[in-house]
Formats: C-alpha cells, sequence, structure tokens
C-alpha cells in the first residue's frame, strides 16, 4: 500500500528497471552500426556526442562496449590543449555515470576511453567495477607530464579500474607504462 500511494505522489524511490536504464543507455550513448543504418539512426547517433561500440571475443560474441566520443571529435582532442579534453571527458563520464554503465553490461567489460588529463576524475569512481577498462589515449606527452601519468594510473588502481593504452605507432617514452597495463590496444589503420 505503502509503494503505491508513494508512486500517485511521485515520491518512489525505486531504481529504474534494467530495461529502462538500458533505453536511457541508447539515449546516451548509441550503439554504432557496423551496417547501413537508416536515417534515423544515422541521426540519433549525431544527436550524441558519446557513442557505443561494440567490442567482439575471438567467437565473435560481444565482449563488452566502447563508450568514447566521436573518433572523429576524439581525434581533433588530440590536437587540443589538456584542459578541453578534461572538458570533454568530463561530460561524457557525467552522461554515463548515472546509468550505471559497468553494472548494467553484466559481465561484459565497459572500455571507457579518456584522456590522459581525466584520469584523476572523481566521477570516474562511479565506474569502479572489475568490468571498467579506463583506455587511455596519450596524445603528445613529455617527461613532465609522466608524474601526473603515474599518478592518474595510481588513482584508477585504487579504484580497482583497469586501463588500457590506446597508440597507433611505436611509442618506447611509454614503456613503463605500456608494461603495467593490463591491454594494449594497437591502432593499425593509422601506421
Amino acid at each position: 500500500m505503502l509503494k503505491k500511494i508513494r508512486n500517485l505522489m511521485g515520491t518512489t524511490e525505486e531504481k529504474p528497471s534494467p530495461q529502462d536504464a538500458f533505453t536511457q543507455l541508447n539515449a546516451v550513448a548509441p550503439l554504432k552500426s557496423a551496417h547501413q543504418k537508416s536515417s534515423a539512426e544515422n541521426q540519433h547517433e549525431a544527436s550524441s556526442f558519446v557513442c557505443r561500440e561494440a567490442v567482439l571475443d575471438r567467437g565473435e560474441r560481444i565482449a563488452g562496449y566502447e563508450f568514447a566520443l566521436g573518433r572523429e571529435l576524439q581525434s581533433r582532442m588530440l590536437e587540443k590543449s589538456a584542459l578541453i579534453r578534461r572538458v570533454y571527458d568530463d561530460a561524457m563520464l557525467r552522461n554515463l555515470a548515472p546509468l550505471g554503465v559497468s553494472s548494467l553490461l553484466g559481465k561484459r567489460f565497459a572500455f571507457i576511453r579518456l584522456s590522459v588529463a581525466s584520469l584523476q576524475n572523481p566521477l570516474l569512481k562511479s565506474f569502479s567495477n572489475v568490468n571498467t577498462v579506463v583506455m587511455i589515449t596519450p596524445g603528445t606527452l613529455t617527461e613532465s607530464d609522466f608524474a601526473e601519468v603515474r599518478a592518474g594510473i595510481r588513482h584508477l588502481n585504487d579504484l580497482g579500474i583497469m586501463h588500457g593504452w590506446t597508440i597507433n605507432r611505436a611509442r618506447p617514452e611509454l614503456a613503463e607504462f605500456l608494461h603495467a597495463a593490463d591491454l594494449i590496444e594497437v591502432e593499425t589503420a593509422t601506421l
């Protein structure tokens, strides 16, 4: 009876159902399709700056989803200042955090692509889950940036979040970080 009264008054404290949460996820981070899309799907994907792309395992089953800015926007962001990259990363995390993305996906992985500037973002606490992997896109790093990178990786480890690196060329200056990474993604298309 109390539940019905709360529903009538709009004071229910129930969490959305997994189906409702997944609907919200689709609104915030639409799934990219490798197949031809209808104009409505293209428009929906264009209205969100966060994209979700399926990551397949060896058996070509969905192992997880990558959450990132659109590839075109992301490549433009690598050339921008750390502050601008941090603002975009923060906006993406703010959109995804309330959805409980990592728990919503069950045993599948949530790969969240961030710049080095965002590795200590307080919103990352919302993603503490054994299935969350922060994929770091390094951009241009100097020796003076390495202390910040080490602190960011320590922060991820303290939260229980795995991390990986996305590289598109040999990066000997990152050897220390690549050896300690849980994953390394090599983008061969740009090699």
